[in-house]
């Protein structure tokens, strides 16, 4: 015999008669389920649910910080910055004479060198703080695709200072460069590495 509001063959109440069952329907909703020895989540992966508290993905790796990535994109990018702000034999930032000779472009320079030579320090600009921005967001407990995206962007931008610097000399660079011109040559090489280590967890 059943009765409507209970699902058991005998009353609820009384000696003799079925324990009353709690949870089920309830303990269904919260994504548990009935088993012999209890409930257990319904996914895989996944601890109980307590006020308060969210669901964890057990199978999801921990945020960290990443600070090799971290400390090479700050050389590249401190490296790269100095070569655009120290002053030159001229007693110039290399910056301001970059604006001087994209202004002389076509005049008294010839228009593609000029234009290379005077872009080239720019460039190596941008990239630099690109590459120093992703370079301090490394440090942090969190996921940085974007910040590893960020920085390979500034580490082709520093790459393009020297090609630019090749093609205006005709690829004599290398045999006139000295001092700060191996910095800006070379800043590129480990912001490019702190880069590529930065889409590594």
């Amino acid at each position: 015999m059943s009765y409507p509001d209970g699902g058991y063959d005998a009353p609820r109440n009384g000696p003799g008669r079925a324990p009353q069952q709690y949870g089920g329907a309830r303990a269904e909703q919260a994504g548990y389920r009935r088993e012999p020895g209890g409930y257990r989540g319904e996914q895989a992966g996944y601890r109980p649910v307590y006020p308060g508290y969210d669901t964890v993905d057990a199978d999801e790796p921990l945020a960290r910080s990443n600070p090799i990535a971290g400390v090479l994109l700050l050389i590249g990018s401190l490296a790269g910055l100095a070569a655009c702000l120290v002053p030159n034999g001229q007693g110039k930032l290399p910056v301001m004479s970059a604006i001087d000779v994209l202004k002389e472009a076509g005049n008294s320079i010839p228009l593609s060198t000029g234009l290379f030579i005077g872009l080239a320090p720019l460039v190596l600009a941008l990239g630099s703080l690109l590459t120093l921005i992703a370079g301090l967001t490394m440090f942090a407990a969190r996921p940085h695709g974007g910040a590893a995206a960020t920085a390979l962007i500034g580490a082709l931008l520093m790459l393009g200072c020297p090609v630019l610097l090749m093609i205006a000399t005709n690829g004599k660079l290398v045999d006139s460069i000295s001092g700060m011109g191996w910095v800006t040559v070379g800043a590129w090489l480990p912001a490019l590495v702190g880069a590529l280590l930065g889409f590594r967890r």
